[in-house]
């Protein structure tokens, strides 16, 4: 069972395969994929949903299992890089093969995102108005994402198959 503890030490390709990938199919995203690698671009995972016209909006995860600081300068550069990329470049849908923009993109932390971390990035994106299109998560968030959509899901779906068990065993078993 995935607790905390558990989220705050996984490795980067834990955290998008057994969290990330489940908890955003769950959220109601669509072409959930895992987009990591040499070909990336800055995507980790790519994702779309209808928005309240009916038009699809891609979302682009950049992932990270560490601690994002606005101290360590390296790291700050590393990610509006990757932010950057997710813009800069298209990529193919993973189920239908058509190419795709980004129209937004969440920077994910299993830990803690601190202020002056999401100052610096989005003051050094302000030039390019990428500032608007960014969004922060951090594990404090992630957290009680999972408690919303994956614990609550996997309680009521156990809660389901208990009612259907008693069902089977007494036919005069009624539900109130």
């Amino acid at each position: 069972m995935l607790t905390r503890e558990i989220l705050k030490n996984m490795k980067e390709d834990e955290l998008r395969e057994n969290v990330l990938k489940p908890l955003f199919i769950t959220m109601g995203f669509k072409g959930v994929s895992e987009y990591h690698g040499t070909q990336e671009l800055g995507k980790d995972i790519v994702m779309w949903k209808e928005d309240e016209t009916g038009s699809r909006e891609n979302y682009a995860i950049v992932a990270k299992a560490s601690r994002i600081t606005g101290d360590a300068k390296k790291s700050i550069s590393e990610i509006r890089t990757q932010i950057e990329q997710c813009f800069g470049s298209s990529y193919n849908d993973p189920v239908n093969s058509s190419e795709q923009v980004i129209n937004k993109c969440w920077i994910v932390s299993s830990k803690e995102i601190t202020m002056s971390a999401r100052k610096a990035l989005t003051d050094s994106l302000k030039p390019q108005n990428l500032d608007r299109l960014i969004r922060f998560i951090d594990g404090d968030e992630i957290w009680q994402l999972i408690e919303r959509y994956l614990i609550q899901e996997t309680y009521q779906e156990s809660v389901k198959k208990i009612q259907q068990i008693s069902d089977s065993i007494s036919p005069y078993y009624i539900r109130s």
